[in-house]
């Protein structure tokens, strides 16, 4: 488990997002949450590789950011936006807390041409905040490995990745859907394998 002061000491307090206290404070997710949202925040820069980018304090509704609001089902509308990380220029993912879901984070995928994807991704922010450090750490391994010429298993270094992030957080496996953490290693694993490079 990586514990606050780390992750603070891993993207910079310069580069996390507080959201705006009295929104947090509205919503209905664990108090653990509300401080991490408020107090501790998610990176508006700083990330070297397929970054989240938190922009807004306010949390804006899902259906007000997604270009088919009438795509996305009704149970997902009213999930609170956190930020966007662009793994395709065409179709950014939106990363929001349900609330539905006692604070619950989910991947939205969505495009003007395409339907929208939605995923599960870790049970509370403070184990999604895990997940990107984790998820930049082994990014950083895999691309020095590959700025070097070394031979390595992709596939199964993200086995090694996934199975840690599913023990931190075991409903991330038990979805019957491919949760967010597939969804994400995909991109970063066809990257390498196609041009040996982020």
């Amino acid at each position: 488990m990586i514990n606050t002061d780390e992750y603070v000491e891993y993207w910079g307090d310069e580069n996390l997002l507080k959201y705006d206290a009295a929104v947090v404070n509205s919503l209905s997710i664990p108090v653990e949450s509300k401080r991490f949202l408020a107090e501790i925040g998610l990176p508006c820069g700083g990330a070297y590789y397929f970054p989240l980018q938190a922009t807004d304090p306010l949390m804006p509704y899902m259906e007000s950011v997604c270009f088919h609001a009438d795509r996305v089902p009704p149970r997902y509308r009213r999930i609170r936006l956190l930020g966007n990380r662009v793994l395709s220029l065409e179709r950014p993912v939106r990363y929001g807390i349900c609330e539905e879901d006692l604070g619950a984070i989910y991947a939205v995928r969505d495009s003007p041409t395409m339907d929208v994807e939605i995923f599960f991704v870790n049970s509370s922010v403070q184990l999604y905040g895990e997940f990107m450090v984790r998820l930049e750490r082994w990014s950083a391994w895999l691309y020095g490995a590959a700025a070097t010429n070394e031979c390595v298993d992709e596939m199964g270094a993200a086995a090694s990745l996934v199975a840690i992030l599913r023990e931190t957080d075991p409903p991330a496996c038990e979805q019957e859907t491919p949760s967010g953490i597939e969804t994400e290693l995909g991109p970063v694993i066809a990257q390498i394998q196609i041009t040996g490079q982020f």
